[in-house]
C-alpha cells in the first residue's frame, strides 16, 4: 500500500540524539544495518514514506527513514491486535567515524550499537557542560546495591543541587540521568546510554546537524570542571578492571527479572517434540528460585556448582551463559529469543571481582570511590552474640501445645537479647514488617529484626542475600504511624502465633502498646535500628577475610559478594535514617 511521500526538508525532529563512534570509517553498509534494525517492527502493508541514504548536507552526511511501524495494542494483549504508527530514524554523520541517531518508535538499536560501535562514554558526556557554570537541576542515581529487593535508585531535584545535595554515600552511587541548565539552555543527559535531549522546539535537519557537531566538539574538551560528579562512583572500562582484577562471582537479579516479566506480561516458553509450550507459574517460580544464589566463578570463568554455567568475557561486556538459560525462550518481535539473551540485553545480573573496589552492573564496570574504607564500617556493624553458636533451628518445632519458641531456636535467642526492652512482638508470617519488632521506651528505639538460620557455619553471600533483601524491602515500614501500628496490635499482636499457644506479644502488655507508641513517635530522641540476625555468620571469620581485602590479597568470590551485600544493607539503612546491625556468631 502506498503512503504519502515526504522530503528530507519536511522533517521536524526533536534534539534528542544518541551519540556514537565507529572504530572504522562509516560506510553504506553501516547505515543500511541501522535502518534494517530500526525496521524490525515495520508494518509490511505500507511502503516507506521517506528513504534517504547518506545525502551530503553541508559538512555532514544525512540518512533518513520514515515508515509505518506496528506495536501490540496494550489493551488487548495476545489477540494479534496492533497499532500502526509513523516512525522515523535520522542518522547524522558529523565526521568519518562519528554519528548521532535521532529516532521515534523504531525497534531497538541498542544490541547492534553495543556489538559493533562505541556509544559515547560517561566521561565524554560530562565534558558537554561545566559544573561551575551550570545549574544541576535533576539527578537520578543507580545504587551499587547487589540486593535487588532493596532500594535500587534515587532521584533528586532542586534549582541547583550543588551545595544542597549531601555527598553521603555518593562514592557508591552511579549517576544515570541528569538535567542541567546553562544560561537559557536546558539539557537532559542519559549518562549510561549516550543520549542527550535538548529541551527546545522541533527543528529541521540542518539545525540537528549543527547541534550534533557542537555536542561532539564539546566532548573533546580537555579541561572541564567536574567537581560535583567527581565524588560519585566512577565508570571504568572492563579492560581496565581486568588488568588488575578477575571476576569472582555472579548474582542474578532474581526479583528484578521477575518484576520485569510480570510488568510486561512476558511468558517463558520451552520446546518439546518441536513444539513450544508455556512454562507454568509453579515451574517458573522454581526456576527463578534457582537463580537466587551467588555463584562463585573459578579461574576458568565457570560457575562453581553448575554443569554448564560460564561467564563470557567479551571486548567491552560480560555475559552469562548456561544451558538452563538457553533452554527457556521469550517471544521476540519476529522470533523467539533465549532467556539468556534477554537477561544479558537488560543487564539483570551483577558480577563482583576479587577486588571489592569494582563491580559490573547494568552492562558497565564501576569503581566504588569509597572502596576499602568501608570494610571497617562493615565490621563495626557486626555484633557477635555468643549464644548464636548453639542455635539449632530458626524457630524450633511449633505445635498446638507450644507456649514458647524452643530455647535453642534463633527466635528464642533474639528475644533473649531484647529481654530488657519494653515490648517485643513476633510479626512473623502473614503481612509482616519483620520477624520481631522490639520497642525500648527508655532509649526511644524501634528495632526491626529479620532472622535467618543455617545449619552450617558459613560466610556464604547466598545465605545473607535473602534475609538482607527482606530487611531492605521492609525499611519503609519502619516509618510507621501510630494508626498503622495500632492496626498491627489490634489485628495481630493480640493473638497467638500460627497454630500454637505462643503469644505474639513476647514482652510487655499489648493493651498498653498503642498509647506508648503514640508517645514514643513524638519523642525527639526517637531513632530506629534495622537488624539482621544470622546464626551462620562468624564475625571473626569475616574479619579475617576482610583483612585480606584491605591488604589487596585474593579472596574467594563469595567474600567479595558478602562485602557488597552487607555494604548495600548498611547504605540502604543509612539512606532511610536508621542504624544497621548484623547479629552473628563471635
Amino acid at each position: 500500500m502506498n503512503a504519502i511521500a515526504l522530503r528530507l526538508e519536511d522533517l521536524r525532529i526533536t534534539l534528542n540524539g544518541t551519540f556514537v563512534r565507529s572504530v572504522n570509517d562509516i560506510g553504506d553498509r553501516d547505515v543500511e544495518k541501522l535502518m534494517e534494525a530500526a525496521r524490525a517492527n515495520e508494518d509490511g502493508d505500507y511502503d516507506p514514506i521517506l528513504y534517504v541514504m547518506r545525502r551530503a548536507v553541508g559538512n555532514a552526511k544525512v540518512s533518513a527513514l520514515v515508515y509505518y511501524s506496528q506495536r501490540e495494542a496494550y489493551f488487548a494483549p495476545d489477540h494479534d491486535l496492533f497499532d500502526t504508527i509513523a516512525s522515523y530514524l535520522v542518522v547524522v554523520e558529523t565526521g568519518p567515524r562519528e554519528f548521532a541517531l535521532f529516532k521515534k518508535s523504531c525497534a531497538t538499536l541498542t544490541p547492534l550499537l553495543e556489538k559493533e560501535y562505541e556509544i559515547v562514554e560517561y566521561e565524554e558526556l560530562l565534558n558537554t557542560f561545566d559544573d561551575s557554570r551550570s545549574q544541576i537541576q535533576k539527578l537520578s542515581t543507580r545504587e551499587m546495591n547487589v540486593s535487588d529487593k532493596g532500594l535500587r535508585a534515587r532521584s533528586y531535584e532542586a534549582p541547583d543541587l550543588k551545595g544542597h545535595m549531601s555527598p553521603h554515600a555518593a562514592g557508591r552511587s552511579i549517576p544515570r540521568f541528569t538535567q542541567i541548565r546553562t544560561k537559557s539552555e536546558v539539557r537532559s543527559i542519559s549518562l549510561n546510554t549516550g543520549r542527550i535531549n535538548q529541551l527546545t522546539d522541533r527543528v529541521n535537519v540542518g539545525k540537528a546537524i549543527e547541534w550534533s557537531s557542537q555536542i561532539f566538539a564539546l566532548m573533546s574538551r580537555k579541561r572541564v570542571n567536574k567537581s560535583f560528579f567527581s565524588s560519585f562512583a566512577r565508570r571504568i572500562s572492563l579492560e581496565e578492571v581486568l588488568s588488575v582484577a578477575r571476576p569472582s562471582s555472579i548474582l542474578f537479579e532474581r526479583f528484578a527479572i521477575e518484576e520485569h516479566l510480570n510488568a510486561e506480561s512476558i511468558d517463558l516458553w520451552y520446546t518439546k517434540g518441536g513444539k513450544y509450550y508455556k512454562l507454568k507459574p509453579p515451574s517458573l517460580k522454581r526456576f527463578l528460585d534457582t537463580l537466587d544464589v551467588a555463584f562463585e566463578i573459578d579461574h576458568k570463568n565457570k560457575f562453581v556448582g553448575t554443569r554448564s554455567g560460564e561467564l563470557r568475557i567479551n571486548k567491552k561486556t560480560l555475559s552469562p551463559t548456561s544451558a538452563a538459560l538457553r533452554r527457556l525462550k521469550i517471544k521476540g518481535p519476529k522470533d523467539y529469543i533465549t532467556l539468556q539473551s534477554w537477561i544479558t540485553d537488560h543487564g539483570h545480573f551483577v558480577v563482583s571481582f576479587d577486588r571489592p573496589d569494582y563491580i559490573y552492573i547494568k552492562k558497565s564496570c564501576f569503581e566504588n570511590r569509597a572502596g576499602k574504607a568501608e570494610i571497617d564500617a562493615i565490621l563495626k556493624c557486626l555484633e557477635p552474640v555468643r549464644s548464636f553458636s548453639s542455635a539449632t533451628s530458626e524457630k524450633g518445632l511449633v505445635t498446638v501445645r507450644s507456649t514458647e519458641f524452643d530455647s535453642s531456636s534463633l527466635f528464642a535467642k533474639v528475644e533473649r537479647i531484647h529481654r530488657n526492652d519494653n515490648y517485643v512482638f513476633c510479626d512473623d508470617l502473614g503481612t509482616e514488617w519483620a520477624d520481631h519488632i522490639a520497642i525500648d521506651l527508655k532509649s526511644a528505639c524501634i528495632t526491626f529484626i529479620h532472622s535467618k538460620y543455617a545449619k552450617k557455619s558459613s560466610n556464604s553471600a547466598s545465605a545473607l542475600h535473602e534475609v538482607i533483601g527482606q530487611a531492605i524491602k521492609n525499611l519503609g515500614s519502619m516509618q510507621f504511624t501510630s494508626a498503622t501500628f495500632s492496626s498491627k496490635v489490634n489485628q495481630k499482636f493480640n493473638r497467638k502465633y500460627s497454630v500454637s499457644r505462643i503469644d505474639r506479644t513476647r514482652q510487655g502488655n499489648y493493651r498498653n502498646a498503642n498509647a506508648d507508641i503514640k508517645t514514643l513517635l513524638a519523642d525527639p530522641r526517637l531513632h530506629r535500628k534495622c537488624v539482621v540476625a544470622c546464626s551462620s555468620l562468624s564475625k571473626n571469620e569475616v574479619a579475617k577475610e576482610f583483612e585480606k581485602l584491605k591488604r589487596g590479597l585474593v579472596v574467594k568470590g563469595h567474600i567479595t559478594q558478602l562485602f557488597w551485600i552487607i555494604s548495600s544493607f548498611i547504605h540502604s539503612c543509612q539512606g532511610n535514617a536508621c542504624y544497621p546491625a548484623v547479629y552473628c556468631k563471635p
